[in-house]
């Protein structure tokens, strides 16, 4: 896993010694952190196949989820009403089974890392900052742990980074500073 890593990082250094400056720093180099991203959190995905949910929120949301009627959507316990759509949704298509529950949180993982290149890209406009923080993103410890986990983190994270990212890309009205 870490070898993926490394070869990100001498793949984009190899590419970038023959590019004149960052301008021509294409956008779809962030393929890159995120196949990272992927091959770390497929490989914790793989690790916690036999981990139960029973220690974790997880369990609370499988269980919720198994008994949700969709015509009353906003029952939901004491739990955030997104936080069992999206289980009840993920076990519906694919099965009730742990693996399915935890996949949900793997791909809003991975959304992270796309959701880090652009709102640094829209904070510093240098695509080597956006880069670096997106691949810095795609192998950080908690982030790759938490992805597995089937729990809200890593949804309520991507939406915090689209929302930041909307509000930055919104034009200006005038007398707004």
């Amino acid at each position: 896993v870490w070898a993926s890593a490394l070869a990100a990082v001498l793949v984009a250094r190899n590419y970038l010694s023959r590019t004149a400056h960052f301008e021509s720093f294409p956008h779809e180099l962030v393929l890159i952190p995120l196949a990272v991203a992927l091959s770390f959190r497929w490989a914790q995905l793989a690790a916690s196949a036999d981990v139960g949910l029973e220690w974790s929120d997880a369990q609370q949301y499988k269980e919720i989820a198994l008994t949700f009627n969709p015509l009353h959507p906003f029952a939901t316990a004491f739990r955030e009403p997104i936080t069992i759509w999206v289980p009840y949704v993920a076990m519906k298509l694919l099965g009730p089974y742990n693996m399915h529950l935890r996949l949900p949180s793997l791909l809003f993982s991975l959304g992270i890392v796309w959701a880090t290149y652009h709102l640094s890209y829209q904070i510093s406009q240098n695509k080597k900052i956006a880069w670096l923080a997106a691949l810095l993103t795609s192998f950080n410890d908690l982030l790759v742990y938490n992805s597995v986990l089937g729990g809200r983190n890593d949804l309520y994270t991507l939406l915090v980074l689209v929302f930041c990212w909307a509000l930055m890309t919104l034009p200006a009205e005038e007398g707004r500073s």
